[in-house]
């Protein structure tokens, strides 16, 4: 069951976090230019084709690099989950090297983001909690998307800021624009290899990082000397020599002799051979009427979310459910019910709902 740890090749996945002004954008180019030599780097441009402005400009040691060359995906609102997750899944089966999402914030807090489809649904009524249960799994899918993909990804985000008052190298008092954390999920960080808060003074101070070689290192700048770092530590270890062993001789048996019948193999304690039992009538007429007074117009949409959950990613229809994982469907939808009123209520809608579907 267990085996020796071994570092194996692995993509980077890295974020960088700051306020308007501190080079978010640059720098994830610098270091996508300098991470795979001659990298084809695809950008996701959700920030009114910004980005584009940057086509073209050179990065440190430019006689030897060139400038950067880069492709741009502009999305515009809705800044729906569905459509990161769409764009990532395109570069990824494309022939880039580096995919570069610019930003991931706008998916959190921007038109037609988490916040925005949340508070939608507040508006429409129902519990809080509930409607974030809602929620959760687009959620979850994006963070999927970043982290299942085939490519490096960079991605950015904007930070709440504030100003604060420092004085300048002439004792005057001057307003200093300051970065107070990622505008996405909190505790987003933690699903990336290293974690960048920049400052405007482009400064990227290494607040999470898997790789020991910058543990509280502060880049300014960030480009090819940090990547030089990360390719170092992606680096893969040799792939173990195989030694082809010489084929046996074959034995040669006697003609008059008979091989001995093989002996019976064990049963295994799974009959792979049966066709598992899918979803019953009277369970998909109960998550229908579950689903509908639970989410409405929404339900079509929420549905396939929860068929992706129960059924951990194999499937977005509910035609193919299998009738445990349709249990555990009916679970969580009867928790929901509980949430959502009082007990009583709650005992007496479900009681009802299973004898209409019986």
């Amino acid at each position: 069951m267990f085996k020796n740890a071994v570092k194996e090749s692995v993509k980077l996945r890295l974020a960088l976090t700051g306020p308007s002004g501190a080079g978010k954008t640059m720098s994830a180019l610098r270091i996508a230019r300098g991470l795979v030599p001659n990298a084809k780097i695809a950008l996701i441009d959700t920030e009114n084709k910004s980005a584009s402005l940057y086509a073209g400009k050179t990065i440190e040691g430019a006689k030897k690099f060139g400038a950067i060359q880069f492709q741009t995906a502009q999305m515009n609102a809705p800044f729906l989950i569905s459509k990161y997750i769409a764009a990532i899944n395109a570069a990824s089966e494309s022939d880039f090297d580096v995919i570069i999402v610019d930003s991931l914030s706008h998916a959190w807090s921007g038109e037609g983001g988490v916040l925005q489809q949340k508070e939608a649904l507040d508006a429409r009524g129902g519990n809080s909690f509930t409607n974030w249960g809602k929620m959760t799994p687009q959620q979850n899918q994006l963070v999927n998307a970043v982290l299942h993909s085939k490519k490096h990804i960079i991605c950015t985000m904007r930070s709440k800021t504030e100003y604060v008052i420092n004085q300048n190298d002439k004792g005057k008092a001057t307003p200093t624009k300051v970065g107070l954390g990622a505008v996405q999920r909190d505790g987003f960080e933690y699903e990336f290899d290293v974690f960048l808060d920049m400052d405007i003074d482009h400064n990227a101070i290494v607040s999470k990082t898997r790789c020991a070689a910058l543990d509280g290192k502060v880049i300014n700048k960030p480009a090819k000397q940090l990547a030089d770092t990360l390719r170092t530590w992606l680096g893969t270890n040799p792939a173990p020599v195989v030694v082809a062993q010489p084929a046996a001789a074959p034995v040669e048996q006697p003609a008059h002799r008979t091989a001995p019948a093989p002996a019976p193999k064990a049963e295994p304690d799974v009959d792979f051979r049966s066709e598992p039992e899918l979803m019953t009538k009277a369970q998909r007429g109960m998550m229908h009427a579950i689903g509908s007074q639970l989410f409405g117009d929404d339900w079509d949409m929420t549905r396939h979310d929860l068929v992706k959950e129960v059924t951990g990613g194999r499937t977005t229809s509910s035609s193919e459910v299998l009738k445990a994982e349709a249990k555990v469907l009916l679970d969580k939808l009867a928790a929901s019910v509980r949430a959502t009123m009082t007990p009583e209520d709650a005992a007496e809608f479900l009681a009802n709902t299973k004898k209409a579907a019986v």
